[in-house]
């Protein structure tokens, strides 16, 4: 069974997302985390430091449930 999720670049997350875009509307299989949906839409897990739901940093691992959005943040740079 399918499902469908939403992804959100936060910070400057959207650079590594397909067309740079901001949103990108997904739909996957039930059950699968949030490292392998990423692989699954192009995009590296490894430049994704934060997962975040509701507030809060659920880790990679987290596997979403059905019109859920989460929100992703690549590490964090400055100086």
């Amino acid at each position: 069974m399918n499902m469908k999720i939403t992804l959100k670049a936060l910070g400057g997350m959207k650079e590594f997302f397909p067309d740079k875009k901001e949103i990108l509307e997904v739909e996957t299989e039930n059950g699968k985390n949030i490292s392998d949906i990423l692989k699954d839409n192009g995009i590296n897990p490894d430049i994704v430091m934060l997962v975040m739901l509701g507030g809060k940093n659920v880790g990679k691992d987290y596997i979403p449930k059905d019109n859920e959005e989460v929100g992703l943040l690549p590490p964090l740079a400055g100086g």
